[in-house]
């Protein structure tokens, strides 16, 4: 006869048999589910699947309930194959920032890169991926959060794993939370990502682990569809501590109107325009 001790360890142990059987069985399907919402979303909406696009941007920062300033820029972006992404701005007003251009390249393989040239230096010079500059552009580089957003969006099964974490209710809209993380750790840590129950809309994003500062989370609403593509036309990204925010406001956009090579180049930028 086995001792109580005995049956109470072995009654542990085919417990947690079971236990374990019952996640790798569950894990699969979470994984599909995650996958099958993901892509019913790019499919309806086609969020990222434009090539390139060009809009005029609104940027307010805000600290508390006051806007602290308000700038604007015209933007470029191209969505490049793979998963690679380029952004070109110019500052076209208050004055102060009137022709400060902004390139960001993020390959698809290789070194991230960004660039800033402003009139007064009247060259170049380069920026720390992530660093916010207070001199030129401080809290509206957090742009590089929109094109992240766009890029995790366009993240496929090869490229990132996808799990369903729950449903949970934002504002009052019913949403799956769905956590995307890529395979190749030098495209960050990913991101939680609210997806609508009924619209299929991403409504929210969480930015997981990485280096800081990192926002908070990142808000998309008053979307429209323009050419076949969802398009938010406010993005408030929300400041670690919650205590700033920028909100970029969003205007007169186009999309695949064959923007070439040249509008991200070094070249463009050395020329001031």
């Amino acid at each position: 006869m086995n001792a109580p001790g005995g049956r109470r360890t072995a009654a542990l142990l085919a417990s947690l048999t079971l236990a374990l059987a019952t996640l790798a069985a569950a894990t699969p399907a979470h994984a599909s589910a995650a996958r099958e919402v993901l892509d019913e979303s790019a499919k309806k909406h086609g969020t990222a699947t434009w090539h390139d696009r060009t809009l005029d941007l609104t940027i307010e920062s805000r600290s508390g309930d006051s806007v602290s300033r308000v700038r604007e820029a015209q933007v470029e972006e191209s969505n490049d194959p793979g998963g690679g992404h380029r952004t070109f701005m110019e500052f076209v007003g208050p004055a102060d920032v009137q022709g400060t251009l902004y390139l960001h390249l993020q390959p698809a393989d290789g070194e991230e890169q960004e660039w800033l040239y402003s009139p007064q230096a009247r060259r170049p010079r380069r920026v720390t991926p992530g660093q916010s500059d207070e001199t030129s552009t401080g809290a509206e580089l957090g742009y590089r959060a929109v094109a992240a957003l766009t890029r995790a969006l366009a993240w496929t099964d090869a490229s990132a794993d996808a799990t369903l974490r729950g449903d949970e209710t934002l504002d009052g809209r019913a949403c799956r939370v769905v956590r995307v993380v890529p395979r190749d750790a030098t495209r960050g840590a990913g991101y939680d990502v609210w997806i609508g129950a009924d619209d299929l809309l991403v409504h929210k994003l969480v930015p997981l682990g990485g280096e800081p500062p990192l926002p908070k989370e990142i808000l998309l609403g008053e979307y429209e569809t323009i050419a076949g593509h969802a398009t938010p036309r406010v993005i408030d990204v929300v400041g670690p501590d919650g205590a700033w925010r920028t909100i970029f406001r969003l205007a007169d956009i186009h999309y695949d109107k064959g923007l070439g090579d040249g509008a991200f180049s070094l070249s463009r930028l050395n020329r001031g325009r």
